[in-house]
């Protein structure tokens, strides 16, 4: 076992969910990462595939840290579309979405239940906190989902459907990735950082060797749902001194200050699903 392995996260989040009529799971756990699979994890992450129609999470709920939830179409030729609707509830309003979006769930503000509509293609659905062990509670209030509405203003400037903006000179040729959404603290002040992307072709190495004073962490997932721990590809990373070369969907935890990148995308059969995320750090 080399070194630097516990810091490839490729098992998923244990799947504590109902069968539906057919026997088959309503979703699709495919990796996670928190301090109970690496006990210096300072960040929660998991992301998983929805293939049906389903209501999730039925109990409303506040956590003591700040949470990012984010629903993303699995159409690599048209990022943004959901092919499907989320019916998202947050402090006393349902949201609806309908278009590959991130939403900002700031400390104590009590959410969920959320209800998977009309979906036509599978739909990826993330979430995660920049607080390795957060904690979650029912809210104060005994207030049902069906509540009157929120208190704190227009809850749609808490969702994110934006892309990174461009970058002259950094971004990569769009027929190899093709960006689908960002949360930024430099966009939605407060939030937590996160962004996906798809890998549509091989890339040479990129970007740079660098480091960050915040930890991060970097994923790359299959982007077939019924074969989603094979990557369907071969990556290689570089990371605090050496090459790791992976082929199964992964999740890669970096420490602050650890030397990490390039990477580069070696083999590829089908596209690959890219994230990165960090706290509320100006990326």
């Amino acid at each position: 076992m080399g070194r630097l392995d516990k810091y490839f996260l490729t098992e998923p989040m244990p799947n504590s969910h109902e069968l539906d009529a057919n026997g088959k799971t309503t979703r699709q756990n495919i990796v996670w990462m928190n301090d109970k699979v690496l006990p210096e994890a300072t960040q929660h992450f998991m992301i998983t595939w929805y293939e049906q129609s389903v209501m999730f999470c039925p109990g409303s709920h506040v956590h003591n840290a700040d949470e990012y939830i984010g629903f993303v179409g699995s159409d690599p030729e048209n990022p943004q579309d959901l092919n499907g609707k989320v019916l998202f509830w947050m402090d006393g309003e349902w949201l609806t979405i309908e278009k590959s979006a991130i939403i900002y769930v700031p400390a104590g503000v009590p959410h969920c239940p959320y209800i998977m509509l009309d979906v036509k293609k599978p739909i990826i659905h993330f979430s995660g906190t920049p607080d390795g062990h957060y904690e979650q509670s029912m809210p104060d209030s005994s207030e049902s989902p069906a509540g009157a509405g929120s208190s704190r203003g227009n809850l749609n400037d808490l969702i994110s459907y934006r892309c990174r903006p461009p970058m002259p000179g950094k971004d990569t040729d769009p027929s190899i990735l093709t960006k689908i959404v960002w949360l930024d603290p430099s966009e939605m002040p407060g939030s937590p950082y996160i962004e996906l992307a798809w890998f549509k072709k091989p890339r040479e190495p990129k970007p740079p060797t660098h480091t960050h004073d915040f930890d991060e962490f970097v994923g790359f997932v299959s982007s077939d749902p019924n074969d989603p721990h094979n990557l369907g590809g071969k990556i290689k990373v570089y990371l605090d001194g050496e090459w790791v070369e992976f082929t199964k969907s992964t999740v890669i935890y970096i420490p602050a200050g650890m030397e990490h990148c390039p990477f580069v995308i070696e083999e590829m059969t089908r596209p690959i699903l890219h994230f990165s995320g960090g706290p509320g750090s100006r990326y």
